[in-house]
């Protein structure tokens, strides 16, 4: 065969080898560009893993713990007494006993709104929350008369899902809001204030108890709405 005719033929071969592998090239390509496809429209249609709900068991019932924090005018194991305070006086049944004779006296710099009485009814060992183990000494000038427990006792505290502690109002000057609620406990964590507008601040309806959260505002500005959260632990005071 002559040398004209060769080189035709290797050019022919040579030119269907480059058609079979551009063919190849793209089948690839376009094979790619459908899986590809595909799995940006999985990832779109799938949704995101959702956040943990804000109450990790919003079924359970809430615990009631009724906190003694002295007996006869002695400081349970675990809890001390500090150095008594200036005498106090104008004592009242304290909105969080559960008992009779847990009284609430003096003003709210005192923070003796939940206290238990010595025997002779001068003596006071008053705690501040349920989980400082540290009570307040005070006297009174004159007797403390009986205490009757209130028809409706308040939590002295609570413990929210969110693992916030919240501790009753004693009182006081606090910010407030558009929408007519107020602070019914200030919080420690992630909730800063329990809220409410009426006397009953803590939702008990169910075993699963709830409060309503949100912030204050010096200007009573508007807020969002307030937040339900679950109680997991709330604390009264009893003898």
């Amino acid at each position: 065969m002559h040398k004209a005719a060769w080189v035709a033929v290797a050019m022919v071969l040579l030119a269907a080898v480059g058609i079979f592998a551009a063919r190849i090239d793209w089948q690839a390509e376009s094979g790619t560009q459908v899986a590809s496809s595909e799995r940006t429209q999985e990832e779109a249609t799938t949704p995101e893993d959702p956040s943990p709900p804000r109450d990790a068991a919003p079924d359970a019932a809430t615990e009631v713990i009724n906190v003694v924090a002295a007996r006869a005018g002695v400081p349970v194991d675990g809890y001390t007494a500090g150095r008594p305070g200036a005498p106090i006086d104008s004592c009242f049944p304290s909105a969080a006993g559960v008992t009779a004779d847990i009284v609430s006296c003096g003003t709210t710099a005192h923070n003796a709104d939940v206290c238990w009485l010595a025997p002779d009814r001068v003596g006071l060992l008053c705690g501040t929350d349920p989980w400082e183990k540290e009570l307040l000494a005070y006297t009174t000038a004159q007797p403390v008369t009986r205490a009757p427990a209130t028809s409706t006792p308040r939590p002295w505290a609570l413990e929210l899902a969110d693992g916030s502690r919240c501790r009753m109002r004693t009182g006081g000057s606090w910010p407030g809001r558009a929408d007519g609620y107020v602070g019914a406990y200030r919080c420690t964590g992630p909730t800063e204030f329990v809220l409410s507008k009426s006397d009953a601040q803590v939702d008990r309806s169910t075993a699963t108890w709830t409060v309503m959260t949100g912030g204050l505002s010096a200007d009573n500005r508007t807020l969002p709405p307030p937040t339900p959260i679950t109680v997991v632990t709330a604390y009264f005071a009893s003898v």
